[in-house]
């Protein structure tokens, strides 16, 4: 195998010489970084950190660029209504960035698409009426684009507004059946679903900045109910990891628990698959119980490869508790014959991160080993008794990316920095 590159973007800021240094307000104060993303030729990357000030008695977020060729640190932008970028377009700096708050202030978020180089320029695109999060977007090959975001939605499907939604007359709630809350949030009407839309190329051209939104997003999750009804993410903890978008736009895989399942008793979920100019209707199980022998749990990160042919996820075995190990398959993208193996099925260990490499021969997950969350290496046709070895050996991997040089670029977290 040839030898892998890599950068870790955490690193302390301070010398701490010694293990008593770290005061609770010291480690509370200390930069928290979000995942980095770099661009497409691996130039670059950014990243917020946040600092808490004891002093202001609140949080204050820029975000960072990373020079991947000189390892320089500057400051991309202190504006923290920018809330999540995705690098997209005709370009390699050319990006597609949320901005939390809309011209209406009506709880909603605006879309703005900009070159990261000249965030100054950046084109307002569109004005949308619910706080949508988790972007993920992709350029198709006419040149538009393709994106997801995910909010609560009401059961007929509309996107969820706290901000315009009536004020009920009462605190008290009613519910049907014994699951009314997980962890520390209590069950509502209203539920998480994907959503899906387009931008257009205006007059026929991609350049920079010069996309209109179609006016229409796609829901392809509410009314997908049995026994319960489909939710992604799942709530309450349930994020941009549930769902996925393949290279060309063309496809759309989420992850919902079972919906043929009490949820008070079982923790079984499976990802489903549904074209991307499809609907809910379309939408069908890649791995339904008793598809795959053994596999009946949580499944987690489903993540199209390069080329869009195949999607990876990990799934757990226990039907009744998310205390399983984690353990790889690899589907086929192709609703007649999903096709579902697993790989090295029989490895000890329960990975919870995974990238594809750029030639879709390797999966690259991260998984607690000996004390540590480390990094291996593993191919997509490893047998069940394949024992992957670390390429990594500190650390918490928080995310991962593949680079166009091959090289990975992990963003690392400490329980002091991240």
């Amino acid at each position: 195998m040839k030898s892998i590159g890599r950068i870790i973007l955490s690193v302390a800021l301070v010398a701490l010489p010694l293990v008593n240094a770290i005061t609770p307000e010291g480690m509370l104060a200390a930069p928290r970084r979000g995942v980095a993303q770099a661009n497409p030729s691996g130039d670059f990357a950014i990243y917020t950190k946040t600092n808490y000030s004891f002093e202001d008695q609140q949080a204050t977020t820029v975000w960072e660029q990373l020079n991947l060729k000189s390892g320089g640190i500057s400051t991309w932008t202190t504006d923290s209504n920018i809330t999540e970028v995705v690098f997209v377009g005709p370009s390699s700096t050319s990006i597609l960035y949320i901005n939390a708050t809309n011209e209406e202030g009506d709880g909603g978020i605006s879309l703005y698409t900009a070159d990261a180089t000249r965030l100054s320029s950046a084109k307002f695109v569109a004005s949308l009426p619910a706080p949508f999060s988790g972007l993920k977007a992709v350029a198709t090959k006419s040149g538009d684009i393709h994106f997801l975001m995910f909010a609560s939605a009401y059961p007929n499907g509309t996107a969820y507004n706290a901000d315009l939604a009536e004020t009920p007359a009462s605190t008290a709630r009613i519910y049907t059946d014994i699951y009314v809350r997980h962890w520390d949030a209590y069950l509502t009407p209203q539920r998480n679903a994907v959503f899906g839309g387009i931008l257009t190329k205006r007059n026929g051209t991609s350049s920079q900045g010069n996309y209109a939104f179609r006016g229409k997003l796609t829901n392809y999750v509410t009314g997908k109910c049995n026994a319960t009804c489909a939710e992604s993410p799942v709530g309450p903890m349930g994020g941009s990891g549930d769902y996925d978008i393949s290279p060309d736009g063309s496809q759309v895989v989420f992850l919902t628990k079972n919906i043929d399942l009490p949820l008070a008793n079982f923790t079984s979920s499976q990802i489903y698959w549904v074209p991307f100019s499809g609907s809910v209707n379309d939408s069908v199980p890649i791995n339904p119980i008793g598809a795959t022998p053994g596999a009946e749990g949580a499944s987690g990160s489903p993540t199209f490869s390069k080329d869009g042919s195949k999607v990876a996820y990990f799934q757990m075995n226990g039907i009744f508790y998310e205390s399983d190990r984690n353990i790889i398959y690899v589907a086929d993208a192709d609703r007649n014959n999903f096709n579902v193996t697993s790989v090295a099925g029989d490895w000890d260990r329960s990975p919870d991160v995974l990238a594809w490499s750029n030639d879709d021969s390797i999966l690259y997950v991260a998984a607690p080993d000996l004390g540590r969350e480390r990094v291996f290496p593993v191919p997509i046709n490893a047998a069940a008794d394949y024992k992957p070895t670390n390429i990594t050996d500190e650390g918490v991997p928080a995310g991962m990316q593949v680079l166009a040089n091959g090289q990975i670029l992990i963003s690392d977290s400490k329980i002091w920095s991240s």
